[in-house]
């Protein structure tokens, strides 16, 4: 694997931007939390992660990526929007945290 920490950096940045937005928006700090968390670990894989020897991988993992953090953002959107309670956002959350981190070393045994 390869990482650049520069990139890396921008999506923390990111990351930050969607913490301060849940914030503003008058959710728990523990939503905001959750959601700008998870949308940096998925950022710094979509931007700053690469797999060396196997291209098709790295596609694998940006695309997936990609699509768990808008999706998880959409979620905790509506969870911000309906006011979820704190365990429905910590399983949640953590859940997807945990299929990505099985994606991520699936695709990283795989040699496509």
């Amino acid at each position: 694997m390869k990482f650049n920490p520069i990139l890396a950096f921008i999506a923390l940045a990111f990351a930050g931007l969607v913490f301060y937005g849940f914030f503003v928006f008058q959710t728990s700090l523990l939503l905001s939390l959750f959601a700008s968390i998870s949308f940096a670990l998925y950022m710094i894989s979509v931007f700053a992660v690469s797999y060396n020897d196997a291209s098709r991988n790295t596609v694998l993992l940006k695309s997936s990526s990609a699509v768990l953090a808008l999706l998880m953002l959409f979620i905790n959107v509506l969870f911000a929007v309906f006011k979820a309670s704190i365990p429905i956002i910590v399983i949640e959350n953590s859940v997807s945290i945990l299929v990505w981190l099985a994606l991520l070393y699936a695709f990283g045994q795989k040699k496509l």
